[in-house]
């Protein structure tokens, strides 16, 4: 019987971090790429090559916007794309 499981992949970013943050964040909802594009108005491709790990300096608008539709703090997709650092958004003692 062939294995009908449905398998998510997707390649690691600078860490892993970014692909992986907006890929899971996106199957938590239920939504395809073309769902977050029609949410966030950044193009599918984008998002596609985001999730493949392809976000090599990405547009800070296009940023924002798909956190928006995530509803995840811009700062942790920062973090994620290796732009800040959690010890960056500690308060300064």
């Amino acid at each position: 019987m062939p294995d009908t499981t449905t398998r998510h992949h997707w390649a690691p970013g600078v860490d892993g971090s970014f692909a992986q943050l907006i890929f899971n964040e996106r199957k938590a909802r239920g939504w395809t790429q073309l769902d977050l594009a029609g949410h966030s108005g950044v193009s599918r491709e984008t998002i596609r090559h985001w999730e493949k790990g392809n976000a090599s300096r990405p547009d800070p608008a296009s940023i924002r916007a798909v956190c928006a539709a995530l509803d995840v703090a811009t700062p942790r997709a920062l973090i994620a794309l290796g732009y800040l650092t959690a010890d960056d958004l500690a308060p300064a003692a």
